[in-house]
């Protein structure tokens, strides 16, 4: 079976902060999503109506401006 990753919009505006402001972050933020992209049942699995998705928890701190 062959899986993809799907990203938000609000994910695809906060990688491009994150992906300016922090690189440290953003090289684990790569390595945990290569890692999902490779083995697809890693992460934890989400419930409810996002049931067929699973998130990674990425350690790093993420500075407050990032998020806005």
């Amino acid at each position: 079976m062959v899986y993809s990753l799907k990203y938000t919009k609000i994910f695809k505006k906060q990688i491009e902060t994150v992906k300016k402001k922090n690189k440290v972050l953003m090289k684990e933020l790569l390595q945990k999503m290569n890692k999902l992209y490779d083995a697809p049942h890693s992460g934890k699995p989400l419930k409810y109506r996002l049931s067929n998705y699973r998130s990674l928890e990425i350690v790093g701190k993420v500075p407050e401006k990032c998020l806005n």
